[in-house]
Protein backbone atom coordinates (compact mmCIF):
# COMPACT_ATOMS: atom_id res chain seq x y z
CA UNK A 1 0.00 0.00 0.00
CA UNK A 2 2.37 2.21 0.88
CA UNK A 3 4.44 1.47 -2.02
CA UNK A 4 1.63 2.29 -4.26
CA UNK A 5 0.91 5.95 -2.64
CA UNK A 6 4.70 6.73 -3.26
CA UNK A 7 3.91 5.18 -6.70
CA UNK A 8 1.02 8.16 -7.29
CA UNK A 9 2.98 10.67 -5.55
CA UNK A 10 5.35 10.21 -8.38
CA UNK A 11 3.34 10.25 -11.05
CA UNK A 12 1.27 13.30 -10.02
CA UNK A 13 4.50 15.17 -9.12
CA UNK A 14 5.34 14.65 -12.41
CA UNK A 15 2.39 15.72 -14.15
CA UNK A 16 2.28 18.80 -12.31
CA UNK A 17 5.88 19.27 -13.71
CA UNK A 18 4.96 18.72 -16.99
CA UNK A 19 1.99 20.58 -16.96
CA UNK A 20 3.92 24.19 -15.30
CA UNK A 21 6.91 23.23 -18.23
CA UNK A 22 3.85 23.32 -20.63
CA UNK A 23 1.99 26.68 -19.55
CA UNK A 24 5.88 28.08 -19.49
CA UNK A 25 5.90 26.80 -23.11
CA UNK A 26 2.74 28.16 -23.78
CA UNK A 27 3.60 32.29 -22.30
CA UNK A 28 6.52 31.77 -24.38
CA UNK A 29 6.33 33.98 -28.14
CA UNK A 30 9.01 34.33 -30.38
CA UNK A 31 9.64 37.69 -32.70
CA UNK A 32 11.53 36.66 -35.58
CA UNK A 33 13.68 39.60 -36.39
CA UNK A 34 16.49 40.28 -40.05
CA UNK A 35 19.24 40.70 -37.74
CA UNK A 36 18.09 38.44 -34.14
CA UNK A 37 15.00 36.93 -32.40
CA UNK A 38 13.39 38.36 -29.75
CA UNK A 39 11.92 36.08 -27.17
CA UNK A 40 9.38 37.02 -24.31
CA UNK A 41 6.90 36.06 -21.31
CA UNK A 42 3.72 37.12 -22.71
CA UNK A 43 2.31 37.18 -18.80
CA UNK A 44 5.60 38.20 -17.47
CA UNK A 45 5.65 41.33 -18.80
CA UNK A 46 2.36 42.45 -17.36
CA UNK A 47 1.88 46.28 -18.07
CA UNK A 48 4.76 46.64 -20.96
CA UNK A 49 2.38 44.89 -22.97
CA UNK A 50 3.70 42.74 -26.09
CA UNK A 51 6.90 44.37 -27.95
CA UNK A 52 6.64 44.99 -31.61
CA UNK A 53 10.26 44.58 -33.45
CA UNK A 54 11.12 46.35 -36.52
CA UNK A 55 14.69 46.40 -37.63
CA UNK A 56 16.33 46.44 -34.73
CA UNK A 57 14.03 48.57 -32.78
CA UNK A 58 12.15 46.75 -29.85
CA UNK A 59 9.08 49.15 -29.36
CA UNK A 60 6.45 48.81 -26.32
CA UNK A 61 2.99 50.26 -25.48
CA UNK A 62 2.30 50.72 -21.83
CA UNK A 63 -0.92 50.70 -20.11
CA UNK A 64 -2.03 51.97 -16.87
CA UNK A 65 2.02 52.01 -15.92
CA UNK A 66 1.51 55.27 -13.53
CA UNK A 67 2.02 56.33 -9.83
CA UNK A 68 -0.17 59.10 -8.40
CA UNK A 69 -0.27 60.59 -5.01
CA UNK A 70 -2.99 62.70 -4.05
CA UNK A 71 -3.65 65.28 -1.05
CA UNK A 72 -1.24 64.14 1.47
CA UNK A 73 -1.40 60.34 0.50
CA UNK A 74 2.50 59.85 0.99
CA UNK A 75 5.11 58.38 -1.16
CA UNK A 76 3.68 56.10 -3.84
CA UNK A 77 5.78 53.54 -5.89
CA UNK A 78 5.07 51.48 -8.76
CA UNK A 79 7.37 48.95 -10.17
CA UNK A 80 7.24 46.83 -13.47
CA UNK A 81 9.55 44.89 -14.69
CA UNK A 82 10.57 43.71 -18.52
CA UNK A 83 12.65 40.69 -19.03
CA UNK A 84 13.72 39.70 -23.33
CA UNK A 85 15.88 37.29 -24.37
CA UNK A 86 17.39 38.40 -27.91
CA UNK A 87 19.15 35.64 -30.17
CA UNK A 88 21.31 36.59 -32.82
CA UNK A 89 21.13 35.61 -36.03
CA UNK A 90 24.47 33.70 -37.46
CA UNK A 91 27.18 36.03 -38.41
CA UNK A 92 25.44 38.90 -36.33
CA UNK A 93 27.40 40.60 -33.24
CA UNK A 94 25.07 43.27 -31.02
CA UNK A 95 26.92 45.95 -30.65
CA UNK A 96 24.98 47.47 -27.51
CA UNK A 97 21.44 48.67 -26.35
CA UNK A 98 19.89 52.03 -26.07
CA UNK A 99 16.30 52.00 -24.18
CA UNK A 100 14.73 55.52 -24.60
CA UNK A 101 11.20 56.14 -23.07
CA UNK A 102 8.67 58.96 -22.21
CA UNK A 103 5.40 60.29 -20.45
CA UNK A 104 3.63 62.92 -18.56
CA UNK A 105 3.99 64.33 -15.30
CA UNK A 106 1.99 66.87 -13.31
CA UNK A 107 3.33 67.89 -9.76
CA UNK A 108 1.17 70.36 -7.34
CA UNK A 109 1.79 71.17 -4.22
CA UNK A 110 5.04 72.72 -2.07
CA UNK A 111 6.25 69.09 -1.37
CA UNK A 112 4.78 66.96 -4.32
CA UNK A 113 7.17 65.27 -5.99
CA UNK A 114 8.15 62.56 -8.96
CA UNK A 115 10.67 60.43 -9.98
CA UNK A 116 11.36 57.74 -12.34
CA UNK A 117 14.07 55.33 -10.70
CA UNK A 118 15.53 52.15 -12.71
CA UNK A 119 18.21 49.80 -13.75
CA UNK A 120 18.88 48.37 -17.42
CA UNK A 121 20.74 45.25 -17.27
CA UNK A 122 22.24 42.49 -19.62
CA UNK A 123 22.86 38.21 -19.03
CA UNK A 124 24.88 36.44 -21.10
CA UNK A 125 23.19 33.00 -21.56
CA UNK A 126 27.02 31.11 -22.63
CA UNK A 127 28.00 31.79 -19.09
CA UNK A 128 25.27 33.12 -16.92
CA UNK A 129 26.84 36.33 -15.28
CA UNK A 130 25.37 39.07 -15.17
CA UNK A 131 27.05 41.60 -17.53
CA UNK A 132 27.13 45.55 -17.53
CA UNK A 133 23.96 47.50 -16.35
CA UNK A 134 23.23 51.17 -16.78
CA UNK A 135 20.52 53.08 -14.41
CA UNK A 136 17.36 55.00 -16.37
CA UNK A 137 18.64 58.80 -15.97
CA UNK A 138 15.67 61.17 -16.45
CA UNK A 139 16.61 64.07 -19.12
CA UNK A 140 16.40 67.25 -16.74
CA UNK A 141 14.49 67.86 -13.45
CA UNK A 142 10.72 67.51 -12.89
CA UNK A 143 9.39 70.88 -12.31
CA UNK A 144 6.90 71.21 -9.78
CA UNK A 145 3.77 73.59 -9.37
CA UNK A 146 3.55 74.57 -13.27
CA UNK A 147 -0.30 73.80 -12.78
CA UNK A 148 -0.45 71.66 -16.15
CA UNK A 149 0.61 68.55 -17.49
CA UNK A 150 4.39 68.16 -18.27
CA UNK A 151 6.45 65.84 -20.27
CA UNK A 152 9.60 63.83 -19.52
CA UNK A 153 11.70 61.60 -20.99
CA UNK A 154 14.47 59.40 -19.44
CA UNK A 155 17.29 56.89 -21.09
CA UNK A 156 20.28 54.19 -20.29
CA UNK A 157 22.44 52.54 -22.78
CA UNK A 158 24.78 49.00 -22.63
CA UNK A 159 27.53 47.98 -24.61
CA UNK A 160 27.60 44.56 -25.15
CA UNK A 161 30.83 44.69 -27.86
CA UNK A 162 33.14 42.96 -24.83
CA UNK A 163 31.13 39.98 -25.55
CA UNK A 164 32.57 37.96 -28.74
CA UNK A 165 29.91 36.39 -31.76
CA UNK A 166 30.21 33.20 -29.93
CA UNK A 167 29.34 34.28 -26.48
CA UNK A 168 26.03 36.01 -27.97
CA UNK A 169 24.97 33.43 -29.85
CA UNK A 170 23.49 31.29 -27.42
CA UNK A 171 21.22 34.46 -26.31
CA UNK A 172 21.32 37.55 -23.99
CA UNK A 173 18.86 38.55 -21.43
CA UNK A 174 17.95 42.27 -21.45
CA UNK A 175 16.20 43.24 -17.92
CA UNK A 176 14.39 46.47 -17.50
CA UNK A 177 13.48 47.36 -13.78
CA UNK A 178 12.06 50.55 -13.07
CA UNK A 179 9.86 51.95 -10.62
CA UNK A 180 7.69 55.27 -10.89
CA UNK A 181 7.54 57.38 -7.80
CA UNK A 182 4.70 59.80 -6.29
CA UNK A 183 4.98 61.95 -3.36
CA UNK A 184 2.37 64.95 -2.28
CA UNK A 185 2.57 65.83 1.97
CA UNK A 186 -0.22 65.49 4.34
CA UNK A 187 1.42 68.77 6.08
CA UNK A 188 0.35 70.85 2.89
CA UNK A 189 -2.23 72.50 2.43
CA UNK A 190 -4.14 73.50 -0.46
CA UNK A 191 -4.30 70.92 -3.89
CA UNK A 192 -1.80 68.43 -3.79
CA UNK A 193 -0.97 66.13 -6.59
CA UNK A 194 1.92 64.15 -7.90
CA UNK A 195 1.68 61.96 -11.28
CA UNK A 196 3.76 60.32 -13.47
CA UNK A 197 3.69 57.64 -16.25
CA UNK A 198 5.21 56.05 -18.76
CA UNK A 199 2.66 55.85 -21.83
CA UNK A 200 2.84 54.93 -25.57
CA UNK A 201 6.59 55.36 -25.67
CA UNK A 202 9.12 53.37 -24.46
CA UNK A 203 11.43 51.33 -27.05
CA UNK A 204 14.98 49.68 -26.88
CA UNK A 205 16.94 50.36 -30.21
CA UNK A 206 19.52 47.40 -30.58
CA UNK A 207 22.71 48.28 -32.89
CA UNK A 208 24.76 45.49 -34.49
CA UNK A 209 28.94 45.43 -34.98
CA UNK A 210 29.32 45.94 -38.53
CA UNK A 211 30.80 43.06 -40.98
CA UNK A 212 34.74 43.24 -40.82
CA UNK A 213 34.58 43.60 -45.06
CA UNK A 214 31.37 46.29 -45.12
CA UNK A 215 33.62 49.07 -44.51
CA UNK A 216 36.07 48.20 -47.36
CA UNK A 217 33.40 47.10 -49.83
CA UNK A 218 31.77 50.88 -49.35
CA UNK A 219 35.57 52.45 -49.71
CA UNK A 220 36.00 50.30 -53.38
CA UNK A 221 32.77 51.10 -54.72
CA UNK A 222 33.17 55.15 -53.27
CA UNK A 223 36.84 54.76 -55.57
CA UNK A 224 35.04 53.32 -58.40
CA UNK A 225 32.79 55.69 -58.75
CA UNK A 226 35.34 58.78 -58.38
CA UNK A 227 37.09 56.68 -61.44
CA UNK A 228 33.97 56.93 -63.46
CA UNK A 229 33.28 60.66 -62.50
CA UNK A 230 36.53 61.48 -63.73
CA UNK A 231 35.82 59.55 -66.98
CA UNK A 232 33.16 61.37 -67.63
CA UNK A 233 33.00 64.02 -70.48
Amino acid sequence: MRARRLAWKRLLAALCSAAACAAGQANSVTLPGALFDVVYDSVALGVWGAPTLAGGQIRFSPAGYEARSVDGQGEVLTSARAALTLLPHAGVQLAGVVLGEQGPYRVDGRQSDVNVLGELAVVFAADGVPGASAAVTPAGYFFPNTGATESWSAAAALDFTAASAAQQAAGLTLTLDQTLQAYTRASDSGVRLAMIATSGALSLQVSVVPESGSGALLALGLLLLAAACRRAP
